[in-house]
Order: structure tokens, then sequence, then C-alpha cells
């Protein structure tokens, strides 16, 4: 039995693998025919890369050296971008779609905390915890979107930071509470993970809202690692 969960997580990896990879293709195609912007499309990246990889977590098995698979597929993805962020590995497409200002060097910052926030919460957490799976959405869907529809439509800019906007600071309230919630709701019905979920969405909105003024403080590239941090720890410090 182990060894036909093995045979199935080995082609649940190279799916995901596919499914990751079509998702940058597309994304790319879009920016390069000029349907997204260079900005919008590092958000789009940003948001939906992380929001696809766990909705492939339910090709694994149950086993428990699935997440290994899983968190492999991150795993490689941030050793590449940081090898590319010191300048080893040459690859201009990347560089430009995951930085601001086209400097490789950005990799080794924002991006990279990304890539290893996530891996961690695959590794560690896997689809047993809220805490792990909340994380990585409020690092995702709060913080692309908040980027997204702050400079499309951030008009009211916030007194304590010019850089960012109310509208920027209430998308990343809104989207991480709903994905949250909707992600959440998926892995309770599929038994994935148990708990009693009476303060569960109290919790997360307190936790969403604290996220969401963390997130607007003038971090600068130290953003992904300072919401997922907060996410964590406090949804852990309230048992879930």
């Amino acid at each position: 039995m182990k060894a036909i969960n093995a045979y199935h997580d080995l082609i649940a990896f190279f799916v995901s693998c596919g499914i990751a990879g079509g998702f940058l293709a597309l994304n790319e195609l879009a920016n390069k025919k000029g349907w997204v912007s260079a900005n919008s499309s590092r958000k789009l990246v940003h948001t939906g890369q992380g929001l696809i990889f766990i909705m492939c977590w339910g090709l694994f098995s149950n086993n428990f050296e699935a997440r290994y698979y899983a968190a492999s597929i991150v795993f490689i993805l941030t050793i590449y971008i940081g090898l590319v962020g010191l300048g080893v590995i040459i690859d201009r497409k990347l560089i430009a779609s995951l930085s601001r200002t086209g400097d490789r060097r950005e990799l080794l910052i924002g991006p990279l905390c990304y890539g290893a926030a996530i891996t961690y919460s695959t590794a560690v957490y896997w689809k047993h915890s809220a805490a792990g799976v909340a994380s990585i959405i409020i690092l995702c869907a709060g913080d692309g979107m908040a980027g997204l529809v702050g400079s499309l439509y951030g008009r009211d800019r916030l007194f304590w930071n010019r850089q960012k906007s109310f509208q920027g600071l209430m998308a990343f309230a809104m989207s991480s509470f709903i994905v949250s919630e909707l992600y959440i709701m998926v892995f309770l019905l599929n038994r994935w993970m148990v708990f009693d979920p009476a303060w569960w969405s109290v919790v997360l909105g307190l936790v969403v809202f604290l996220c969401a003024l963390v997130e607007s403080l003038p971090w600068g590239a130290w953003d992904n690692a300072a919401v997922y941090l907060i996410a964590l720890i406090s949804l852990r410090y309230f048992g879930f």
C-alpha cells in the first residue's frame, strides 16, 4: 500500500508541476500580449501561484511522506530563484516577472521569503493545520491583492505610509478572509483537518486585520516574511 501511495504521489508531483508551469506560461503570455501590465503580472503570480499550489494538495495521498513530495516542488523553485538572484543562473524572464525594478538581487528577499514560507508550511503543517494553510493564503491572496488593487485604485493614501493606500489595505483584509474561509471549508469537508470551527471566523478576522496593518507598514521587500510570520504565529497561538 505504501508503494502504491508513493507512486500516486510521484504522479501528483508531476501533475502539480505541470499546472504550476502552465499558470506561469499563461501569465507570461498575457504580459507579452499586453493584456496585463508588468506590475499586474507580478502580482498575479504572487497571488495565484500559492493558491493554485494549495489546490493541488488534493492530488496527493494521505500518506505522511506526501507532504515532502509537494514541498519539494516549491523548494526546488525557491533554490532556482536564489541562484538567479545570486547571478549563478541567468533568467531574464524570471527576473522581469518577480522583481519591481529588474534588479536580480530583489529575488533574494521577497520571492525567496515567499518560497521559503510556502515550503515550510507544506512540509511542517501540510493539510492538517488551519494555521499552516491560512498563513499561505494570507501571504498570497492578501499581499498580492493589496498590491494589485492598490496600484490600480489606490487613491486614499495611508497617513503612516504614503506608499500604501486604504483601498489596498481593504483588499488585503477582504481577500485574505474570504479565500481563507473557502479553503478551510473545503479542507474540513474533506476531513483533511479536524477542529471546532466555532471561533475560527472570529480569530481569522482578527488575525487578518492584524496582518493587513502589518503589511501596510514600510517593510520594503521584507513584507512577505513579516506577514507570513505574524499570520502563522497568531493562528498557532489561538490553537489552530
